[in-house]
């Protein structure tokens, strides 16, 4: 009979009484104490003080302060805040976010995505009809007046279920999240109710987790997990407007300086004669009175006659307005008029 284990050196044993085995007053023992043969090397107090040593990755990835407040927290000397996207916007554009990234703000954004069963979600939006489509009707049978919301959200609903049904969408959890970097706390909540207003710009809305900023923290490193949980049921329309990807700014080879795109902050140079990425060569320039319509088109004429050999420039100039820029470009000024002595065709 086995004993239990004890030591991890040592092992003790009860001897089986056998016939053919001596009597105890022989001199042998009940117990007998052996040493166990041990797969794992031991490790000496120098193998410890060695290990301690050593740096793991952990060690290198890890910070080297980490204070948690109930709003913020401060990360190796820097404050860091959490936002999470409580309220999405009713209607969107593709990419809506770019103008958070169009500021060049401090911050950086977590996106989780979890697939959602369609049949599970298709049973709870039937069931979300039947409530709504009943509060609508009652509505209608009492003569109220009409619930905006109400109609909009069964419209919606149905419009759901028929792409499910069709297998035309899919249903996604998603949880997006806000990470802002600031040198101070004054600076971090000025970049919070920043990035508040631009949101709020677009009817949406961001909530700051009080005593959940360490989970906030966690959802926005990469380990694809969520421990904020702060969720939205979207469908891969509604999602596909979310990826934050911000537009490049039309910057083309060859081309002439337009202006600044007031997105991205950056410049906006075309080539509207390169019909691989422009059909034609129409622009259009539109501006209330006084806006400086006529002020660009010469800076652009100008450009072009300046950069380019191959461009002939034509002003239909009824105002005479562009009159001193044909005298400095040294070009030609034709009067059409019937007393005029220019003439286009002699014959």
């Amino acid at each position: 009979m086995e004993w239990t284990r004890l030591m991890p050196l040592l092992r003790l044993e009860r001897r089986e009484d056998q016939s053919s085995v001596r009597k105890q007053a022989d001199g042998a023992g009940l117990v007998a104490v052996s040493r166990t043969h041990s797969t794992q090397p031991s490790r000496t107090a120098e193998d410890r003080l060695a290990a301690l040593g050593l740096r793991s990755l952990a060690d290198l990835l890890a910070p080297a302060s980490l204070v948690v407040a109930d709003d913020h927290l401060l990360l190796d000397g820097q404050y860091t805040r959490v936002l999470a996207i409580g309220e999405l916007p009713p209607l969107v554009g593709a990419g809506w976010l770019n103008g958070v990234f169009a500021e060049k703000l401090a911050a950086d954004v977590s996106l989780h995505i979890r697939p959602l069963d369609g049949s599970a979600a298709a049973s709870a939006l039937k069931l979300k009809s039947w409530r709504l489509g009943g509060a609508v009707g009652d509505d209608a049978a009492n003569g109220r007046p009409v619930d905006n919301n109400l109609s909009t959200a069964l419209e919606q609903i149905e419009r759901l279920r028929r792409g499910l049904a069709r297998r035309e969408t899919a249903l996604f959890s998603v949880g997006l999240y806000l990470q802002l970097h600031a040198s101070s706390r004054a600076e971090l909540d000025q970049l919070t109710q920043r990035v508040a207003g631009l949101l709020g710009a677009q009817a949406g809305s961001v909530l700051v987790p009080r005593l959940q900023q360490e989970q906030g923290f966690r959802a926005c490193l990469p380990e694809a997990r969520d421990a904020l949980q702060v969720l939205h049921t979207l469908d891969t329309g509604t999602l596909s407007t979310i990826y934050p990807f911000v537009p490049a700014s039309p910057r083309m080879a060859g081309g002439i300086l337009f202006g600044i795109d007031e997105r991205v902050h950056d410049l906006v140079e075309l080539d509207v004669f390169d019909h691989r990425v422009c059909q034609n060569a129409n622009v259009g320039i539109f501006a209330p009175s006084g806006g400086g319509k006529t002020f660009f088109t010469k800076v652009l004429a100008r450009r072009y006659l300046l950069t380019t050999d191959n461009t002939d420039v034509i002003v239909i100039d009824r105002k005479h307005e562009y009159r001193d820029l044909c005298d400095a470009m040294h070009g030609q000024f034709l009067r059409v008029a019937a007393s005029s002595p220019h003439r286009y065709n002699r014959s």
